[in-house]
């Protein structure tokens, strides 16, 4: 076996380690690895994980594992080291970021927290804005205690998860003992409540669901004519609620609070034959995971995962058993189902999603400024073109809602010019003054070489006032004038005149549209979320 194949393991605990056949057994079934592997013990508490596959090796050391709660630091082994040589005290972690807001979801963000997390070099930054997600990859030492967050300037707490993060102390945050018998440090929850440092919200995995599948009406009578019903089928109406939960006590003080996610009814048709396959398969499970499939392609669900999706089939299929009499001999069987799952959270975790629901808020109210500001120039009849323009009115929204020009969202600059490239794409023409040239017009233009023979007669380009050089290509216009290729394309960009004779290029917009129907556009541009 080569050195670059092995692997060796530490356990990080100041208690018995866990038994090495308990190891194996655990870690060979997470990690299922395609090839052969090899559990061997080697001097004093260290373990070695012998790979045939390179590809087994490199998964495992994506991620931190532990067994029993208890970090097992994984190290490949080079050759030119001794096992004293290798540091077991630090290891890697995969550490999500919330309570962080939005406009911070930055690849410079990334790095400085990571270099809260560790003084090593950060790994790999994964961000995913659009589900919320911020990880950061950085190499945790060991020796310390976990670090729980910080605060921002605002006094809101931004937490660190880690992720598989196993056993660690409550109190004091080091996860080589369970615990210490320290009085547990606090800090600020809210304005009136305190919460712990350290407790089990630390772990990425942490959380606890309710889940429940009801069937408050019996199968009604017929909705449509079943002869105009091609084949036998269900009609189902699902309705899918999912809440966040918290129960905190603190003191004499109970806090009972709850955040609805998502309330959405959904309508699908189902065949019929799909549940007599399977009532009568001899795989129930594999036939309940077909059906779960089935519903998944057809259905998003939103808010409830695959194996809720299993637990929803299931329950349809005891209902239909328990009541085959009533729908079996009939082609169209309307139902009603109610899924309602419960996500009980840790009071810090609950925290940090209204949090989350404040960013949402925020931007959805930026978002309303934003389509009544083009209302108004619409009205108007004003231009709303001009990037500069633009810029100002963006910082004129902020202060209305007394955001600082430090806290505006590093996308919205973006945002706000897709939406005046919307209005354009739709011909929506509601400013004055000069007009953009038409995109395939401006395409089709001359372009030509500048030759040694052409230099003596040619004159500096209007726009730069910067002479042609030997070489370069250039933009000839209809009207015979020469100009730099990239002056006179962003020239067109705000006009469709030439800047010598004001020659006109076809325009993106031709005329200017009644005001009735401006509006009638502009109520299209608002229901696309403008």
């Amino acid at each position: 076996m080569e050195p670059m194949l092995c692997l060796v393991g530490k356990f990080f605990t100041a208690s018995s380690p866990p038994s090495i056949e308990k190891t194996e057994t655990s870690l060979r079934q997470r990690w299922d690895p395609s090839g052969d592997m090899t559990v061997s013990p080697i001097e004093d508490d260290i373990i070695l994980f012998n790979f045939e596959l390179e590809v087994d090796m490199k998964s495992v050391l994506r991620h931190t594992w532990h067994v029993d709660g208890v970090i097992l630091v994984l190290k490949q082994w080079p050759s030119h080291l001794s096992l004293s040589d290798i540091d077991f005290s630090v290891s890697w972690f995969s550490v999500k970021v919330e309570g962080l807001p939005l406009c911070r979801y930055t690849d410079e963000e990334s790095r400085r927290i990571g270099e809260i997390l560790s003084d090593k070099p950060l790994g790999k930054v994964y961000l995913n804005s659009s589900k919320r997600d911020f990880y950061v990859r950085a190499e945790i030492d060991l020796k310390k205690p976990l670090n729980p967050g910080f605060f921002l300037d605002d006094d809101s707490f931004v937490q660190f998860k880690y992720k598989n993060l196993g056993s660690f102390c409550k109190s004091c945050g080091m996860i080589d003992h369970g615990s210490c018998g320290e009085i547990p440090k606090e800090r600020p929850l809210t304005r009136e409540v305190k919460t712990r440092v350290y407790g089990p919200w630390m772990n990425v995995a942490f959380s606890r669901v309710d889940f429940a599948v009801e069937f408050p009406e019996k199968i009604s009578e017929r909705e449509d004519d079943e002869e105009t019903v091609p084949y036998e089928q269900f009609f189902i109406k699902l309705k899918v609620e999912v809440v966040y939960a918290n129960e905190h006590k603190w003191g004499d003080k109970k806090l009972d609070r709850s955040l609805p996610v998502t309330d959405q009814e959904y309508r699908f048709r189902f065949p019929c034959s799909f549940l007599a396959t399977a009532l009568e398969s001899d795989d129930q499970s594999q036939a309940l995971m077909t059906l779960a499939r089935e519903i998944d392609e057809n259905v998003p669900l939103i808010g409830l995962k695959f194996n809720d999706k299993i637990e929803i089939v299931k329950r349809f299929v005891e209902y239909s058993k328990e009541n085959k009499k009533s729908w079996s001999d009939r082609r169209w069987v309307p139902l009603r189902i109610c899924a309602n799952k419960t996500i009980w959270l840790t009071s810090v975790d609950f925290q940090t999603k209204l949090q989350e629901r404040e960013d949402e808020e925020f931007h959805r109210t930026i978002e309303a400024k934003i389509a009544e500001m083009i209302r108004r120039r619409v009205e108007n009849n004003e231009n709303v073109l001009s990037v500069p323009l633009w810029k100002t009115s963006i910082q004129d929204l902020m202060s209305e809602i007394g955001v600082k020009e430090t806290e505006i969202p590093f996308d919205l600059d973006k945002r706000a010019k897709g939406a005046r490239s919307e209005a354009i794409r739709h011909g929506v023409r509601f400013f004055s003054g000069p007009i953009p040239a038409e995109e395939t017009s401006v395409c089709r233009l001359e372009r030509v070489k500048i030759l040694g023979e052409d230099m003596d007669e040619l004159e500096p380009c209007t726009i730069c006032q910067e002479g042609m050089f030997l070489g370069e290509e250039a933009t000839r216009m209809p009207c015979s004038h020469l100009f730099h290729r990239s002056c006179i394309e962003e020239w067109l960009q705000r006009g469709n005149q030439c800047p010598n004779c004001r020659f006109q290029l076809p325009s993106r917009a031709e005329r200017i549209p009644h005001r009735d129907a401006i509006s009638k556009k502009y109520q299209s541009l608002k229901r696309r979320n403008l």
